[in-house]
Protein backbone atom coordinates (compact mmCIF):
# COMPACT_ATOMS: atom_id res chain seq x y z
CA UNK A 1 0.00 0.00 0.00
CA UNK A 2 1.42 3.28 -0.77
CA UNK A 3 0.63 6.89 -0.40
CA UNK A 4 0.93 8.68 -3.90
CA UNK A 5 2.33 12.21 -3.99
CA UNK A 6 3.15 12.59 -0.55
CA UNK A 7 6.50 13.36 1.23
CA UNK A 8 7.50 12.53 4.48
CA UNK A 9 6.16 15.72 6.30
CA UNK A 10 2.75 15.05 4.84
CA UNK A 11 2.36 11.31 5.51
CA UNK A 12 3.91 12.02 8.90
CA UNK A 13 1.27 14.66 9.73
CA UNK A 14 -1.67 13.01 7.98
CA UNK A 15 -0.85 9.53 10.39
CA UNK A 16 -0.89 11.56 13.30
CA UNK A 17 -4.94 12.91 12.17
CA UNK A 18 -5.56 9.29 11.80
CA UNK A 19 -4.31 7.88 15.22
CA UNK A 20 -5.89 11.00 16.92
CA UNK A 21 -9.37 10.07 15.82
CA UNK A 22 -9.13 6.75 17.67
CA UNK A 23 -9.86 9.33 20.55
CA UNK A 24 -7.49 8.32 23.22
CA UNK A 25 -5.36 10.98 24.80
CA UNK A 26 -2.55 8.78 25.10
CA UNK A 27 -2.64 7.24 21.72
CA UNK A 28 -1.14 9.71 19.09
CA UNK A 29 2.16 10.88 17.43
CA UNK A 30 3.55 13.76 18.93
CA UNK A 31 4.85 16.04 15.96
CA UNK A 32 7.17 17.92 18.10
CA UNK A 33 9.62 14.58 18.48
CA UNK A 34 13.48 15.21 17.27
CA UNK A 35 12.51 12.49 14.66
CA UNK A 36 10.80 14.56 12.08
CA UNK A 37 13.38 17.10 12.34
CA UNK A 38 11.06 19.95 11.92
CA UNK A 39 12.23 23.34 11.80
CA UNK A 40 10.34 26.68 13.55
CA UNK A 41 9.56 30.14 13.68
CA UNK A 42 11.34 32.23 16.78
CA UNK A 43 8.30 32.74 18.55
CA UNK A 44 7.07 31.23 21.79
CA UNK A 45 3.66 30.92 22.82
CA UNK A 46 0.93 30.18 25.38
CA UNK A 47 -3.00 29.88 25.66
CA UNK A 48 -3.97 32.04 28.60
CA UNK A 49 -7.88 32.39 29.44
CA UNK A 50 -7.74 35.56 27.89
CA UNK A 51 -5.89 34.41 24.12
CA UNK A 52 -2.79 33.38 22.92
CA UNK A 53 0.10 35.38 23.65
CA UNK A 54 4.06 35.59 22.65
CA UNK A 55 5.91 34.93 25.42
CA UNK A 56 9.18 34.72 24.19
CA UNK A 57 11.24 35.02 21.06
CA UNK A 58 14.78 36.53 19.79
CA UNK A 59 16.45 40.21 20.47
CA UNK A 60 15.10 41.26 17.34
CA UNK A 61 11.33 40.14 17.96
CA UNK A 62 11.57 41.48 21.72
CA UNK A 63 8.88 44.09 21.12
CA UNK A 64 6.15 41.58 20.23
CA UNK A 65 6.51 40.13 23.95
CA UNK A 66 2.77 40.22 25.52
CA UNK A 67 0.79 40.58 22.02
CA UNK A 68 -1.97 38.77 21.15
CA UNK A 69 -2.40 36.51 18.38
CA UNK A 70 -4.55 36.75 16.22
CA UNK A 71 -4.08 35.31 12.80
CA UNK A 72 -1.24 33.72 10.75
CA UNK A 73 -1.03 34.69 6.85
CA UNK A 74 -4.44 36.30 7.33
CA UNK A 75 -6.61 33.21 9.17
CA UNK A 76 -7.66 33.39 11.96
CA UNK A 77 -6.71 31.72 15.01
CA UNK A 78 -9.59 30.54 15.80
CA UNK A 79 -9.88 28.57 12.26
CA UNK A 80 -6.11 27.57 13.09
CA UNK A 81 -7.19 25.94 16.16
CA UNK A 82 -9.85 23.94 14.77
CA UNK A 83 -7.27 22.68 12.28
CA UNK A 84 -5.15 21.92 14.57
CA UNK A 85 -7.54 19.81 16.89
CA UNK A 86 -7.35 17.34 14.16
CA UNK A 87 -4.01 16.21 15.29
CA UNK A 88 -4.56 16.44 19.20
CA UNK A 89 -6.57 13.95 20.79
CA UNK A 90 -7.79 15.66 23.77
CA UNK A 91 -10.52 14.73 26.35
CA UNK A 92 -10.94 18.41 27.82
CA UNK A 93 -9.72 22.04 26.94
CA UNK A 94 -6.97 21.50 28.49
CA UNK A 95 -4.67 19.18 26.79
CA UNK A 96 -5.71 21.60 22.86
CA UNK A 97 -4.33 24.40 25.14
CA UNK A 98 -1.05 22.70 26.14
CA UNK A 99 0.04 21.28 22.99
CA UNK A 100 -1.71 23.45 20.11
CA UNK A 101 0.51 26.56 21.10
CA UNK A 102 3.53 24.22 20.85
CA UNK A 103 2.50 23.36 16.89
CA UNK A 104 1.75 27.34 15.89
CA UNK A 105 5.55 27.90 15.45
CA UNK A 106 6.03 24.98 13.52
CA UNK A 107 6.57 25.98 9.81
CA UNK A 108 5.86 21.88 8.48
CA UNK A 109 2.39 21.45 10.29
CA UNK A 110 1.48 25.27 9.17
CA UNK A 111 2.02 24.68 5.61
CA UNK A 112 0.58 20.82 5.50
CA UNK A 113 -2.78 22.02 6.91
CA UNK A 114 -2.74 25.18 4.72
CA UNK A 115 -2.58 27.44 7.05
CA UNK A 116 0.59 29.16 5.26
CA UNK A 117 1.36 29.02 1.39
CA UNK A 118 5.49 27.77 2.36
CA UNK A 119 7.22 26.90 5.20
CA UNK A 120 10.35 29.43 4.75
CA UNK A 121 8.06 31.93 5.81
CA UNK A 122 5.16 33.28 7.92
CA UNK A 123 3.39 36.20 8.72
CA UNK A 124 2.06 36.40 12.22
CA UNK A 125 -0.67 39.28 13.12
CA UNK A 126 -0.64 39.97 16.64
CA UNK A 127 -2.64 42.62 18.71
CA UNK A 128 -1.84 44.99 21.61
CA UNK A 129 -4.21 47.67 22.71
CA UNK A 130 -6.46 47.62 20.08
CA UNK A 131 -3.08 48.27 17.48
CA UNK A 132 -2.32 45.55 14.87
CA UNK A 133 0.95 44.22 13.97
CA UNK A 134 2.13 41.71 11.36
CA UNK A 135 5.53 40.29 11.46
CA UNK A 136 7.20 38.33 8.60
CA UNK A 137 9.26 35.29 10.24
CA UNK A 138 11.45 32.52 8.49
CA UNK A 139 12.44 29.08 9.71
CA UNK A 140 15.37 28.06 11.19
CA UNK A 141 16.35 25.36 13.17
CA UNK A 142 14.73 25.14 16.42
CA UNK A 143 17.82 24.45 18.16
CA UNK A 144 19.56 27.12 16.63
CA UNK A 145 17.02 30.02 17.89
CA UNK A 146 18.76 32.55 20.11
CA UNK A 147 15.73 32.96 22.84
CA UNK A 148 15.86 35.43 25.09
CA UNK A 149 16.55 34.18 28.83
CA UNK A 150 13.63 35.59 30.69
CA UNK A 151 13.72 33.84 34.26
CA UNK A 152 16.79 36.69 35.47
CA UNK A 153 13.75 38.89 35.33
CA UNK A 154 11.38 37.11 37.45
CA UNK A 155 10.62 37.81 40.72
CA UNK A 156 12.03 35.67 43.26
CA UNK A 157 8.62 33.71 44.44
CA UNK A 158 7.62 33.32 40.76
CA UNK A 159 11.23 31.60 40.12
CA UNK A 160 10.46 29.44 42.75
CA UNK A 161 8.19 27.56 41.28
CA UNK A 162 9.69 27.35 38.09
CA UNK A 163 12.78 25.49 38.25
CA UNK A 164 13.98 22.18 38.57
CA UNK A 165 11.99 20.38 35.75
CA UNK A 166 14.99 18.56 34.56
CA UNK A 167 14.29 16.51 38.11
CA UNK A 168 11.13 13.57 37.85
CA UNK A 169 11.03 15.13 41.44
CA UNK A 170 12.91 17.33 44.49
CA UNK A 171 12.07 19.58 47.60
CA UNK A 172 12.89 22.59 49.20
CA UNK A 173 12.22 23.76 52.77
CA UNK A 174 11.10 27.20 52.71
CA UNK A 175 12.20 28.77 56.24
CA UNK A 176 10.28 32.09 55.81
CA UNK A 177 6.60 30.44 54.76
CA UNK A 178 7.14 27.44 56.94
CA UNK A 179 6.12 25.30 54.04
CA UNK A 180 7.98 22.55 52.42
CA UNK A 181 7.70 22.46 48.10
CA UNK A 182 7.77 18.97 46.62
CA UNK A 183 8.14 19.17 42.80
CA UNK A 184 6.64 16.41 41.32
CA UNK A 185 7.21 16.31 37.50
CA UNK A 186 7.30 12.84 36.40
CA UNK A 187 5.93 9.44 38.03
CA UNK A 188 9.00 7.58 37.17
CA UNK A 189 12.07 6.26 39.43
CA UNK A 190 15.16 7.66 39.33
CA UNK A 191 18.25 5.57 39.63
CA UNK A 192 20.22 8.33 41.01
CA UNK A 193 17.67 8.53 43.53
CA UNK A 194 15.36 5.99 43.98
CA UNK A 195 11.81 7.72 45.08
CA UNK A 196 11.41 5.82 48.29
CA UNK A 197 14.97 7.48 49.72
CA UNK A 198 13.91 10.43 48.05
CA UNK A 199 10.31 10.29 50.37
CA UNK A 200 12.84 9.87 53.98
CA UNK A 201 14.92 12.04 53.03
CA UNK A 202 11.51 14.61 52.48
CA UNK A 203 10.12 13.10 55.48
CA UNK A 204 13.30 13.53 57.66
CA UNK A 205 13.17 17.40 56.76
CA UNK A 206 9.54 17.35 57.22
CA UNK A 207 10.12 15.55 60.86
CA UNK A 208 13.22 18.44 61.85
CA UNK A 209 11.25 21.59 60.91
CA UNK A 210 7.96 23.23 62.16
CA UNK A 211 6.62 22.92 58.76
CA UNK A 212 2.83 23.72 58.47
CA UNK A 213 2.53 23.38 54.86
CA UNK A 214 3.44 20.93 52.04
CA UNK A 215 2.68 22.25 48.30
CA UNK A 216 3.10 19.52 46.11
CA UNK A 217 3.94 20.74 42.22
CA UNK A 218 2.30 18.56 39.76
CA UNK A 219 1.71 21.22 37.04
CA UNK A 220 3.93 19.45 34.62
CA UNK A 221 3.38 16.12 35.58
CA UNK A 222 2.57 13.92 32.73
CA UNK A 223 2.08 10.53 34.30
CA UNK A 224 4.15 7.11 34.70
CA UNK A 225 3.95 4.93 37.69
CA UNK A 226 0.94 5.96 39.91
CA UNK A 227 2.13 3.59 42.58
CA UNK A 228 5.27 5.26 42.97
CA UNK A 229 3.82 7.81 45.45
CA UNK A 230 2.74 4.85 47.66
CA UNK A 231 5.51 5.55 49.42
CA UNK A 232 4.30 9.16 50.03
CA UNK A 233 1.05 7.92 52.23
CA UNK A 234 3.10 5.92 53.88
CA UNK A 235 5.06 8.14 55.71
CA UNK A 236 2.01 10.24 55.73
CA UNK A 237 -0.20 7.91 57.78
CA UNK A 238 2.74 6.96 60.09
CA UNK A 239 2.92 10.43 61.26
CA UNK A 240 -1.01 10.78 61.04
CA UNK A 241 -0.57 13.62 58.96
CA UNK A 242 -3.34 12.31 56.38
CA UNK A 243 -6.26 13.66 58.05
CA UNK A 244 -4.68 16.99 59.07
CA UNK A 245 -6.87 19.79 57.21
CA UNK A 246 -5.23 22.69 55.22
CA UNK A 247 -1.89 20.72 55.43
CA UNK A 248 -1.52 19.63 51.72
CA UNK A 249 -1.87 21.66 48.88
CA UNK A 250 -1.25 19.88 45.10
CA UNK A 251 -1.10 22.57 42.13
CA UNK A 252 -2.14 21.56 38.78
CA UNK A 253 -1.85 22.68 35.61
CA UNK A 254 -3.23 21.88 31.66
CA UNK A 255 0.07 19.40 31.36
CA UNK A 256 -1.01 17.46 34.58
CA UNK A 257 -2.34 13.91 33.09
CA UNK A 258 -3.11 10.12 33.53
CA UNK A 259 -1.28 8.64 35.89
CA UNK A 260 -0.37 11.93 37.42
CA UNK A 261 -4.56 13.00 37.55
CA UNK A 262 -4.99 10.02 39.37
CA UNK A 263 -2.54 10.98 41.76
CA UNK A 264 -3.81 14.14 42.29
CA UNK A 265 -7.39 12.30 42.58
CA UNK A 266 -5.62 10.23 45.53
CA UNK A 267 -4.53 12.89 47.46
CA UNK A 268 -7.71 14.77 47.88
CA UNK A 269 -9.45 11.15 48.61
CA UNK A 270 -6.91 10.02 51.26
CA UNK A 271 -4.72 12.47 52.34
CA UNK A 272 -7.37 15.58 52.28
CA UNK A 273 -5.64 18.11 50.17
CA UNK A 274 -6.60 21.08 48.61
CA UNK A 275 -6.32 21.04 44.88
CA UNK A 276 -5.48 24.48 43.50
CA UNK A 277 -4.64 25.78 39.92
CA UNK A 278 -5.89 25.04 36.22
CA UNK A 279 -8.40 22.42 35.27
CA UNK A 280 -5.91 19.70 34.54
CA UNK A 281 -5.20 18.75 30.41
CA UNK A 282 -6.72 14.92 30.73
CA UNK A 283 -9.61 13.16 31.65
CA UNK A 284 -9.47 11.55 35.15
CA UNK A 285 -10.18 7.89 33.44
CA UNK A 286 -7.92 6.69 31.05
CA UNK A 287 -6.31 3.59 29.05
CA UNK A 288 -3.01 2.57 30.77
CA UNK A 289 0.26 1.51 30.40
CA UNK A 290 1.61 3.45 27.44
CA UNK A 291 4.41 1.92 25.37
CA UNK A 292 6.26 3.74 22.75
CA UNK A 293 7.14 2.37 19.73
CA UNK A 294 9.61 4.21 15.96
CA UNK A 295 8.39 2.81 12.37
CA UNK A 296 10.64 0.97 11.25
CA UNK A 297 11.48 3.09 7.57
CA UNK A 298 10.54 6.50 8.91
CA UNK A 299 11.71 5.98 12.79
CA UNK A 300 8.60 8.40 13.74
CA UNK A 301 8.21 7.54 17.32
CA UNK A 302 4.32 6.73 18.51
CA UNK A 303 2.74 6.49 21.66
CA UNK A 304 -0.09 3.89 22.23
CA UNK A 305 -2.46 2.33 25.02
CA UNK A 306 -2.02 -0.84 25.54
CA UNK A 307 -4.17 -1.67 28.68
CA UNK A 308 -8.12 -1.05 29.49
CA UNK A 309 -9.22 1.79 30.26
CA UNK A 310 -8.59 2.57 34.02
CA UNK A 311 -11.25 4.14 35.86
CA UNK A 312 -10.37 5.85 38.98
CA UNK A 313 -14.05 7.21 39.56
CA UNK A 314 -16.89 6.39 37.27
CA UNK A 315 -18.93 9.10 37.97
CA UNK A 316 -15.99 11.62 37.30
CA UNK A 317 -14.92 12.53 33.90
CA UNK A 318 -11.93 14.57 35.26
CA UNK A 319 -10.92 16.35 37.77
CA UNK A 320 -11.78 20.03 38.83
CA UNK A 321 -9.42 21.68 41.60
CA UNK A 322 -11.10 23.26 44.68
CA UNK A 323 -9.69 26.17 44.33
CA UNK A 324 -10.11 26.94 40.49
CA UNK A 325 -6.83 29.63 39.15
CA UNK A 326 -7.43 31.90 35.94
CA UNK A 327 -4.52 32.55 34.12
CA UNK A 328 -4.67 35.61 31.90
CA UNK A 329 -1.89 37.41 29.95
CA UNK A 330 -1.55 40.48 32.45
CA UNK A 331 -1.23 38.51 35.80
CA UNK A 332 1.64 36.77 33.74
CA UNK A 333 3.68 39.39 32.24
CA UNK A 334 3.20 41.89 35.20
CA UNK A 335 5.93 39.75 36.46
Amino acid sequence: FTIPFKNHTDISIEMAKIVAKIGDERTWIDLTQDSLKFQAYPIELYWFDDGIFVINSTQEYSSIIGQRLVAINHLPIDEIITKLSSLIPSGNEGRLKYISPKYLSIPEILEALDIIDSADQATYILEKENKLTEVQMTSTSKNKIPWIDLYNKISPMVSLFNQNFEKNYSFQYLSAYQTLQFQYNLCKNDVKLPFDEFIKNMFHEIDNHEIQKVIIDMRHNSGGNKKLLDAFFTELRKRNLHTKSDFIYVMTGRATFAEALGNVYQLRQKANAVIIGEKPGGQLNYFEDVVEFSLPNSQLKVQCSSKPLYTENPKLDTLMPDILVSITADKYFIR
